[in-house]
């Protein structure tokens, strides 16, 4: 079970070593911006994961507030209406019928929408950080697009468009490896 949940304090620890080591080994590179960045986004992860695991108060109070409204209106109605209503045939029986249905259905989507937002809140939130963390794996990429290794085995020669390659074998399998991480 220990390894079946991943845990936030371990996660921001080991991003600022990546961070720090990076820093360390390409001082001033992208690819530190990079991870500087990431353990930024790492800390905003974790207040939001917190935020998704505790109960809104303060949209549940009301939506339940509001549901019990809903079901004493009904339940107002169901009791006093068909004591008041004096049906004088079956046609004013059916329009009756079709308007307590259509009641019923319009009530059932406003309860419906009261209990499911706070999750659609929650929703939106998760769907915004999961994008950052997304869009950061991506600026990942586009450093490692410029460090192809193939190059340095290759005799093929530079193009006018070719990256300027300013690191050493080493430096470059180094650098993709922290890419990796």
């Amino acid at each position: 079970m220990r390894y079946r949940h991943l845990d936030a304090t371990s996660i921001l620890q080991t991003l600022e070593r990546l961070k720090l080591r990076i820093a360390e080994r390409f001082p001033g590179s992208g690819l530190s911006k990079v991870a500087e960045e990431m353990h930024l986004v790492g800390s905003e992860v974790s207040d939001t994961v917190e935020y998704l695991r505790q109960p809104n108060w303060a949209i549940r109070i009301p939506a339940g507030f509001a549901i019990l409204l809903i079901l004493g209106l009904v339940a107002g109605l169901v009791v006093t209406v068909p004591w008041s209503m004096r049906l004088s045939g079956f046609g004013e029986l059916v329009q009756g019928a079709e308007s307590g249905i259509n009641l019923i259905v319009f009530l059932g989507v406003a309860i419906f929408f009261l209990i499911t937002i706070e999750t659609r809140l929650k929703r939106k939130r998760a769907l915004r950080t999961i994008h950052q963390l997304r869009s950061l794996a991506h600026v990942v990429d586009m450093h490692q697009l410029t460090k192809d290794p193939e190059r340095l085995t290759s005799g093929a020669p530079d193009t006018a468009s070719s990256p300027e390659r300013t690191m050493t074998p080493a430096q470059l399998g180094r650098y993709l490896d922290y890419c990796m991480q």
